[in-house]
């Protein structure tokens, strides 16, 4: 880590590491580095896991469950009706055409724009509790719902533009401290890689040797088969 020196036994360089958890070194030592010596990591849960978040309650995460399902139905939607589906030329369609347009490299961004952009505290979240290894960002384009891992097996969702709770109590949620945020626990260890294969479907991979996708239709974070180690 920055600011950490360097373990010696380990400078040399990592050759490969083994799926035990071992490492081999470029000059040839096997061992278990960075350890604590304490109790072993709790085993992963060889089963799916329901979309039970750490910090919510019943009615946050449900309603965030019913979110994702909606944007990936609306992405569906979308892909099987692009501008051109219709036949002939409408209004539509060139309204649709010209908006393709600015979107593509001829609407980028100057340099002037970019420059008056301003970050709101609004704007700022914590989602994972430990440093953000992977993110990634839901294909919904009707609403900014990001996804991002932590290197201790947590998964934070953040729907960015959840409207604050009001003082009447109006929300997604009965929980007054929901703030758009939900973290879950699918793994138990670094999460190295975090994508959307597609608008339900979110795959998480980490060093504690699973890998689990989470279907937003069904509320389940399933856990693909692994090939079992011979002793």
């Amino acid at each position: 880590n920055k600011g950490e020196a360097s373990d010696p036994a380990t400078a040399g360089g990592i050759s490969y590491e083994a799926r035990d958890g071992s490492v081999v070194l470029l000059h040839g030592a096997a061992g278990h580095w960075g350890g604590d010596g304490g109790e072993p990591a709790a085993a992963v849960p060889p089963r799916p896991l329901p979309f039970r978040s750490v910090n919510g309650d019943e009615g946050s995460d449900a309603a965030f469950l019913a979110l994702l399902a909606a944007q990936a139905a609306a992405v569906c939607e979308q892909q099987r009706q692009p501008c051109n589906s219709s036949r002939g030329s409408t209004a539509d369609d060139v309204a649709c055409g010209e908006a393709s347009r600015q979107q593509g490299s001829g609407g980028a961004a100057t340099g002037q724009q970019l420059s008056a952009l301003r970050l709101a505290a609004d704007d700022v979240a914590k989602v994972t509790r430990d440093g953000i290894s992977c993110l990634a960002f839901h294909p919904s384009s009707s609403r900014l719902v990001i996804a991002a891992a932590d290197k201790q097996g947590k998964v934070g969702l953040w729907d960015i533009d959840h409207p604050p709770n009001t003082a009447d109590g109006e929300s997604s949620s009965r929980s007054s401290s929901y703030d758009g945020v939900l973290m879950f626990a699918p793994h138990r260890d670094y999460v190295s890689s975090l994508r959307w294969a597609n608008s339900h479907t979110l795959v998480s991979g980490s060093y504690d040797g699973t890998v689990r996708t989470l279907d937003v239709n069904t509320g389940v974070w399933d856990l693909l088969p692994g090939v079992q180690e011979d002793d």
